[in-house]
């Protein structure tokens, strides 16, 4: 039983390390500068991945953590018009 507990407690762990981590670690300024005016949001996605939030289908965001912020507008031709970032 020891080895089973020890086994449940590295699955939990690793769950919640991914949770709370790995799906923030795109949202670097390397990534950032990346993405250009003219890139179709797929191709925004295949850098960051999903957005944390979205706003009318325009405005794309993704948080690394409180302070680290990578927001895209797409027009209405689905294309990348701006980008900014916070605390990169």
């Amino acid at each position: 039983m020891p080895l089973l507990r020890s086994a449940q407690s590295l699955l939990l762990g690793f769950s919640l390390l991914c949770a709370c981590g790995c799906s923030a670690s795109n949202v670097t300024l390397e990534n950032y500068n990346k993405i250009k005016a003219g890139m179709t949001r797929v191709e925004v996605e295949a850098i960051l991945g999903p957005p944390h939030q979205k706003y009318q289908d325009t405005i794309f965001t993704w948080k690394n953590g409180e302070t680290h912020t990578i927001t895209v507008i797409i027009d209405d031709r689905g294309i990348v018009d701006r980008k900014d970032m916070e605390g990169l």
